[in-house]
Parts: structure tokens; sequence; C-alpha cells
């Protein structure tokens, strides 16, 4: 094992193929932690963070820090940039955390932070601050907790999973969205791969929807879009209606888009809350053109 120790100054310090320790202490300092599982420590300074082959455990320390791990990363003080790895913690201020291919685990901690799901099941947790939280593909857990967030189910930018132009759908998924304490936004469309517009969860039926766990009407509010557009198909006005939850699915309220498919298309559940309490048109429903 090997300890390596940076200066004050802006550092180049690579890992040997053991498990090694890395201090980067001041400056602007660019680690590699390479083979073997590291401990990397990028104290004071906007470092640049890449952990290597094994199982490396990265903290930010003070600065702007970007990492790009493997296993764990801790952002600590600065607005931090985390990519890849199976457990990020963003730390104190406002933060960007991306997980890796994965079932991961993204914690947002303090401050405004963006978590960004990848491609497997993955959870996420905003902590305090008023945060972004965008689930990606496969079947994903939302914690919005403390503050006014904003919470995905699956990722804006998926690319779909197959078909042809006019027939493109997205991986199914169910989600679970617990926005927490503060008045959350559960958000159901959007921009999709960045060339289409439309309902999310509209692939599977019942089988593919986001369950929101927490909804609190005096504050909360669900967003869903009103036009379906892209993917070279023609442009249609979505209409929504409500109903309880189908059988052998969570209780609650069943949000269904009626006419962007054969048949109507299961897009949420409000648990617990029965169909006759809610209505589209009040003020906690939104509708983005």
């Amino acid at each position: 094992m090997a300890v390596i120790t940076g200066t004050n100054a802006d550092d180049g310090l690579n890992g040997t193929d053991e498990n090694d320790i890395i201090y980067g202490l001041g400056g602007i300092d660019f680690i590699q932690g390479n083979g073997g599982d590291d401990e990397i420590y990028g104290g004071e300074g906007d470092d640049i963070i890449f952990s290597g082959t094994g199982q490396d455990r990265i903290f930010g320390g003070e600065g702007a820090d970007r990492i790009f791990g493997s296993f764990e990363s801790y952002g600590g003080d600065g607005n931090d940039a985390l990519f890849g790895g199976t457990k990020l913690f963003g730390g104190d201020d406002n933060d960007s955390l991306w997980s890796g291919e994965g079932n991961d685990q993204l914690y947002g901690e303090d401050g405004n932070d963006s978590l960004y799901g990848g491609t497997q099941d993955d959870i996420l947790y905003g902590a305090d601050g008023n945060d972004n939280l965008n689930g990606g593909s496969g079947n994903d857990r939302l914690f919005g907790e403390d503050g006014n967030d904003t919470l995905l189910g699956i990722g804006l930018n998926d690319v779909p999973s197959s078909g042809s132009a006019g027939s493109d759908r997205f991986t199914s998924s169910i989600d679970i969205l617990r926005g927490g304490d503060g008045a959350d936004n559960f958000v159901f469309g959007g921009t999709l791969a960045g060339r289409a517009f439309g309902s999310f969860y509209t692939v599977a039926g019942n089988g593919d929807y986001g369950a929101i766990a927490d909804f609190d009407k005096s504050q909360d509010k669900i967003s869903l879009v009103r036009e379906q557009r892209g993917f070279g198909i023609e442009e249609v006005t979505v209409e929504y209606s409500l109903a309880a939850s189908p059988s052998g699915l969570p209780s609650g309220t069943a949000i269904f888009a009626n006419n962007i498919g054969a048949k109507p298309e299961l897009i949420a559940i409000v648990q617990n809350v029965s169909p006759d309490s809610l209505s589209l048109s009040d003020s906690y429903f939104q509708f983005i053109a």
C-alpha cells in the first residue's frame, strides 16, 4: 500500500495497482486512483478525481470538485459534480450527482441539489434544500425529503428502448415518488430524448407508472402534459381521467391518459387518496403545454 501526498500547489497524483491512500491537500489537483481499492482525499481546491478500477472511496473536501467514482463518493463542501459509483453523497452546497449503470444510491444532502438516476433501479434522496430528482430508466425510488422538490420518475433525455419512427416507446418502469416535507412538484411529462414531448409511463398499460406516496393537495403539485408530439407521430391533445386504482395495484387514485394509445394508459397512482377527493380542475394539477 502506498501513501501519496500532494502539496498546497496544483498537483497531479497517480495511485498504484495496490490499495492506496492519496491526499491532494491544497490547490487544484488532478488525482487518479488507478488499480486497487483506494481512499482518495481531494482536500482544499477545485479538484478533479478519477477512481480507477477498484472499489474506491473518494472524499472531495472543500471546493467545487468533479469526482468520477466507481464505489463511494463524498462531495464535501462546495458545489460538486459526482459521476458514477454505487453510493454518491453530495455534502454541503448545491451539488449535481449522476449515477452509473448499476443499482445506485444518491444522497443530495444539504443544498439545492440535482440527482440523476441511471439505467437500473436507483434510490434518490434529496434531503435538505429544493432538489430536483430524476430517476432515469428502471424501477426507481425517489425521496425529496425537506424542501420544495421536483420529482421525475423517468429520465427526460432517455433514448427509446426500441422501435422505428412513429412507434418508439420507453422502457417500462414502476417508480415510487415521495416528496417529503415542503411543497413538491411531481412531474409526469416533458421533453423526451431531446426530440419529442409527451407523457411518461406510456409503454406497458398498467405495467408502468409513477406512484406518489405522500401527496398533500394543500401544497403539492402534479404536472401533466397537455400535448403529445414528436417521433414522427401526429400531435395529440392529451385528455386525462381519474379513477380508482386497478385491481392488484397500490390503492388510491389512478391518473389515466385517455387518448394516446388504443386504450387509456395508466400514468400515475396517488396512493391512499380516494378519487372523489381529487379533481383535475383544481390548482394542484398543472398542465404543461
